[in-house]
């Protein structure tokens, strides 16, 4: 559902760095849409806990990180 507030974890095992935006995909195969990554940081391999909004534009079912924890 677009809109929807969602919570969602597990390992990153693709990233793909665009202009404003990073893709990451996780293992159990959510793409995440992360604007405020920071350039320099990988998240390959990492595991990812991210608080986010579905969005469903284009009917990607990606959803837009607002808040993200993960080990250093």
């Amino acid at each position: 559902i677009d809109n929807q507030k969602v919570q969602v974890q597990g390992k990153v095992i693709k990233e793909i760095p665009y202009n404003s935006f990073t893709l990451l995909t996780l293992d159990n195969k959510v793409e995440l849409e992360c604007s405020s990554c920071p350039k320099n940081q990988k998240f390959l391999n990492k595991n990812i806990s991210a608080l986010g909004i579905v969005d469903n534009f284009y009917k990607k079912g990606r959803i837009k990180i607002l808040r993200m924890k993960y080990a250093r």
